[in-house]
């Protein structure tokens, strides 16, 4: 039973998080890649945060914890997408593909790590 939990709290929490991300890129129209370079890292921030608010506190059950973060922040965020508007920035704009990488990786770093300190704050709590 606890199995069968884990496995529907991720497909629920990816389902949900697929649909956030799709309606955080809609919010930014005609600039895609900026809804999925907040969606990116805000998710940084977001598993910072479940990292560490989540996994510390022992009566949280594991499937809440999976649900939360291999499902709707791994269905939030996306790599590929990632991926394809830095190639797709290269062929246009070279300088605006390094920001972009810049932002996504510096951005998602500082915000995860801003995270992790905010949910140390709430665990403690």
């Amino acid at each position: 039973m606890h199995g069968i939990l884990t496995y529907m709290a991720v497909i629920i929490g990816g389902a949900l998080g697929g649909i956030s991300r799709y309606m955080l890129i809609l919010f930014v129209p005609h600039h895609e890649w900026l809804g999925v370079l907040l969606a990116n890292v805000s998710g940084c921030f977001l598993m910072g945060w479940a990292v560490q608010a989540l996994n510390t506190r022992k009566r949280v059950p594991s499937f809440v914890k999976k649900g939360t973060t291999v499902g709707f922040i791994g269905g939030y965020t996306t790599m590929s997408t990632f991926i394809a508007d830095f190639f797709s920035f290269m062929t246009e704009n070279w300088l605006l593909a390094l920001v972009y990488v810049f932002s996504s990786v510096c951005g998602g770093i500082l915000l995860a790590w801003l995270g992790m300190v905010v949910g140390k704050k709430v665990a403690v709590c």
